[in-house]
């Protein structure tokens, strides 16, 4: 995961805060932090879905076994003109 401890402190915190039906992350680079927010949410007892968007998923590390309430969609999210 590429999130420093105060990042993930603030995190922590919103989610709790917030408590989200869905975090969207746009860019997957191996998935830890797919995992990781999954992870939290679900120790939270928040019911949330993880979506990960990337240009290149082959990089995604996440078994597909571990794949539970994480999605993942490839695009480009600097390509604003779509599809």
């Amino acid at each position: 995961m590429l999130k420093d401890p105060d990042t993930q402190a603030v995190y922590h915190d919103m989610l709790w805060e917030l408590r989200p039906r869905t975090i969207v992350e746009l860019g997957v680079y191996n998935g830890g932090s797919l995992a990781w927010f999954r992870d939290l949410t679900k120790i939270m007892g928040i019911d949330c879905q993880v979506i990960g968007i990337d240009r290149d998923l082959s990089r995604c590390q996440i078994p597909a076994s571990d794949m539970e309430n994480i999605t993942l969609h490839q695009g480009d999210c600097s390509d604003l003109t779509g599809p």
